[in-house]
């Protein structure tokens, strides 16, 4: 096991930090009628099934719906950017992760309201979690940090606090969201690559990493493991550099695919190289009817179904026995949850707000719940629903979302026109931070973003194009997509502060900043020859920002690197002399730190 992917135990697992709009106090404030952008994203159900709990992203509130009413009764603020939640076996106790805070909120919630019993410090930007099947261990997964951490839930009734005690800490190697634990082999936990297509299985007993696969794909954005617990169920998109961003290409699904893949638990847990040809891949979307970004799915249990929603194109497909059908829902359906009293799903439409109640055996919508009133739309709202636009693409085979997904990069290489050839397929590049990191485009060819989102929705996504203020509204919306923090943030010892000194020092003797200049941007509006050539001769690159490097897996146009390291050891990136180990170590340090 590589030193990256070694357990870290805290006691103290982050310092706690406020990050945005504002403070909230420690009750719940009622905000039931109030016009707010929601952005709901998660739900479950609770108070014996009473009730349906939606965590809402944008306004850091909890709406609750009384499922036999179907109608929201009552919404509180309790966050600032909520952004997952579950229920423990009691059916009352709500676990909520709020990702700006750093905090996963223990909430009782019934008709009667909420109430925040307790606020437990977590890995930064905490993003998802998950009750094991005995509901005796939580995982919190922080999507920036690169973490895990795993806390024991109390079993005495007789304890009121602490609920929840904090046992490890484990870091990964990738940025992580999705989560399950396994059935079999009830001590093991699996995680999935937030953007790329990386899967953890991870002891929990040992607290070690016990392997990491990677599928040949990216935005693992649904998991589910089956009843029987034989099968894990992953959603998943595959960007295929040897296919074109052409007519052709894309109409038939060569350049984006987007699939559901059922695989064996047993072929996940051995150590052998075919350890993928056991799955099965059912394609989703077809000539003329693409299924942009699958993303969210319920299992109906006894291997009755499987629904997913398909938050591109704002449908969700229904697979029963042999038959399949999609349901037009609303704007970008991002999760699903399965009512077994009711047989009906609940579908939470993000950029809508509301959740949309569905009869999938009869293939229906039953009806449409709405969080409550929102206030007029801004160009950034217009914008994020365009990014996520599947429909912007021809056929509906892809968003910008599918490429950079959330603002970032899927890692991975794409073969477009935005360097005026095809076949030199390029990195990917991330949109967090890319308001300030002009020129546009690997050869720099765009000198207003404005022109790269233009040719974008065209040459790439081979759409009809968005007319002039739907592309003033996109980069209305990318204006906000900050960079990445630093995987470390909040981490750093005395000792390690001094090495990102001593790194920077050298950063800027080696002459680094000639090409990332700091202190905001660390690029430089022009391009520059750093003697690697693409498969038509191209030489001259955009320096890419390196602010948030440490986000990244892959390095320079072509993804050549592997690791910041091996941009320096093989490949001797634009230095005049070879570094020392302590060197080396500490401008990777520093580095480390933008």
């Amino acid at each position: 096991m590589t030193r990256s992917w070694c357990i870290v135990i805290l006691t103290a697992v982050c310092c706690f930090v406020v990050l945005g709009r504002r403070e909230v106090d420690a009750q719940a404030v009622s905000l039931h009628g109030s016009p707010q952008v929601r952005c709901p994203v998660a739900s479950a159900m609770c108070d014996d099934g009473q009730l349906l709990c939606v965590v809402n992203r944008r306004s850091g509130s909890v709406s609750l719906i009384d499922a036999d009413k179907r109608q929201v009764i009552s919404e509180y603020l309790i966050g600032v950017q909520l952004s997952d939640v579950a229920v423990l076996p009691d059916g009352q106790t709500l676990l909520i992760t709020d990702e700006a805070r750093h905090e996963l909120l223990v909430v009782c919630a019934s008709v009667e309201g909420v109430e925040v019993i307790s606020r437990v410090k977590t890995p930064r930007s905490p993003v998802d979690v998950a009750v094991s099947i005995d509901g005796r261990l939580v995982s919190v997964v922080g999507l920036w940090s690169h973490r895990v951490a795993l806390f024991d839930v109390a079993q005495d009734t007789e304890v009121v606090e602490p609920l929840l005690t904090h046992r490890a800490t484990i870091r990964l190697p990738f940025a992580p969201r999705q989560q399950a634990f396994l059935r079999v082999g009830s001590h093991r936990l699996v995680v999935a690559d937030a953007f790329g297509g990386n899967i953890a299985v991870i002891d929990v007993e040992q607290y070690e990493i016990e392997s990491i696969r990677e599928l040949p794909g990216h935005n693992l954005r649904g998991l589910a493991v089956t009843d029987d617990g034989q099968s894990l169920i992953i959603s998943h998109q595959t960007l295929s550099s040897l296919a074109r961003a052409d007519y052709n290409d894309v109409i038939w699904g060569n350049l984006m695919q987007n699939v559901i893949r059922e695989m064996p638990v047993e072929s996940l847990l051995k150590s052998h190289e075919e350890w993928l040809n056991d799955s099965q891949v059912i394609r989703l979307g077809e000539a003329g009817d693409g299924a942009a970004d699958p993303a969210g799915l319920a299992l109906i249990p006894n291997g009755r179904g499987t629904l997913i929603a398909l938050a591109g194109v704002d449908e969700i497909a229904v697979h029963i026995r042999k038959t399949s059908d999609r349901i037009d829902v609303g704007d970008r359906p991002v999760e699903i949850v399965w009512d077994e009293r009711r047989e009906v799903a609940y579908v939470i439409c993000s950029l809508d707000d509301t959740v949309v109640i569905v009869d999938p055996k009869a293939g229906k919508v039953l009806d449409r719940i709405s969080l409550g009133p929102q206030p007029a739309a801004t160009p950034r709202d217009r914008g994020e629903l365009l990014f996520y636009d599947g429909h912007q693409s021809l056929d509906g085979w892809l968003s910008c979302h599918s490429c950079h997904p959330d603002g970032h990069t899927n890692h991975g290489l794409a073969d477009t026109f935005g360097d005026d050839s095809f076949d030199t397929p390029k990195k990917v590049p991330s949109l967090l931070g890319v308001r300030d990191a002009n020129p546009w485009a690997w050869n720099g060819k765009f000198r207003e973003l404005h022109e790269q989102v233009r040719s974008s929705f065209v040459s790439t996504m081979r759409g009809g194009g968005v007319d002039a203020e739907g592309v003033i509204d996109v980069v209305a919306f990318l204006h906000t997509l900050q960079p990445p923090p630093p995987v470390d943030t909040g981490t750093w010892t005395e000792d390690d502060l001094a090495q990102i000194q001593t790194g920077r020092h050298l950063f800027d003797t080696l002459g680094c900043r000639r090409c990332h200049v700091p202190p905001l941007t660390f690029t430089l509006d022009t391009t520059f020859d750093v003697g690697l050539r693409d498969e038509a001769g191209l030489k001259k690159y955009n320096p890419p920002t390196l602010r948030g490097v440490s986000q990244r897996q892959t390095y320079f146009h072509d993804g050549r690197a592997k690791s910041l390291k091996e941009v320096f050891l093989t490949h001797g990136h634009q230095l005049d002399r070879e570094l020392t180990d302590h060197e080396l170590e500490s401008l990777l340090m520093f580095l480390g730190s933008l």
